[in-house]
């Protein structure tokens, strides 16, 4: 059985979420860390998430590094408890920034 790696995963995380911008694409890895991605607007909206602890920001940084596109960028930490309550209890890393465009060809 072949194993789908992590870039792999977030290609198809980060193509969702471009195909369909008003949804979130995300997934669950092995061991309990979500990820997920928003592109909304020309902004990229990273989350990663646990429901007993945070991340690690290894973990974050890895995500990062294993994206199509990402600068390096610190993250904000969010518990879902003080936004929404009634939701599912998760610990979140978040982190936004600017979609980078593909540059034509005939430009370079």
């Amino acid at each position: 059985m072949n194993k789908i790696s992590l870039k792999q995963i977030l290609q198809s995380l980060y193509d969702n979420a471009e195909k369909y911008p008003e949804t979130s694409s995300s997934c669950t890895l092995s061991k309990g860390l979500r990820i997920t991605l928003k592109i909304r607007e020309g902004i990229i909206r990273l989350y990663i998430s646990r429901t007993d602890t945070y991340p690690s920001l290894q973990e974050f940084n890895t995500v990062l590094k294993s994206l199509p596109y990402a600068p390096q960028i610190l993250p904000k930490s969010i518990d879902s408890k003080d936004i929404s309550p009634l939701r599912e209890h998760r610990f979140y890393l978040v982190a936004k920034w600017p979609k980078q465009e593909a540059i034509p060809m005939e430009a370079l």
